[in-house]
C-alpha cells in the first residue's frame, strides 16, 4: 500500500509521541552522518526529547573542539560586524559615502582629524 501523509499537528498520546520521537530522531541522526560521511564535513547536532533530555550526535570524536571551533567563529563575526556597523554609523554622520573605496586607515585618519563633538563649535 505504500506511505500515507501525515498530518503535521503535534502528537497529544504520550507513547505515540515518544515512538515517534525516537524513530525521527534515528532518522535524523542518520541523515546527519550521511552528510558527514558523503562530504567530508563535522557534524554536531543536540535534539532535546519531549521530556527534556538531550540527545547528542558527533560525527569527531571531540565534539567539544568543534563547538569551540564554532563559538570562535561566533565570536570573530560578532567583533567584525560591530566593526562594520560602527563605520557606517560614522559615515553617516558625517556624509560619507561608506560604499566608497578606501582603506581601514584612511577611515582611521579621518576619525582622529574630525571634531569629536560638533554641537560644541556652534
Amino acid at each position: 500500500m505504500g506511505k500515507q501523509k501525515m498530518e503535521m499537528k503535534k502528537i497529544e498520546d504520550p507513547k505515540s509521541l515518544q515512538a515517534t520521537f525516537s524513530r525521527r530522531q534515528k532518522g535524523l541522526f542518520k541523515k546527519a552522518s550521511d552528510l558527514s560521511t558523503l562530504c567530508g564535513v563535522s557534524v554536531f547536532a543536540i535534539v532535546l526529547s519531549p521530556g527534556g533530555k538531550p540527545c547528542v550526535m558527533s560525527s569527531d570524536q571531540n565534539p567539544g573542539a568543534l563547538i569551540q571551533t564554532y563559538l570562535g567563529k561566533k565570536q570573530d563575526q560578532v567583533v567584525q560586524s560591530q566593526e562594520n556597523s560602527r563605520n557606517a554609523d560614522f559615515c553617516a554622520r558625517f556624509g560619507i559615502d561608506d560604499k566608497a573605496e578606501s582603506s581601514s586607515h584612511d577611515m582611521e585618519e579621518l576619525k582622529d582629524s574630525t571634531i569629536s563633538n560638533p554641537e560644541e563649535e556652534i
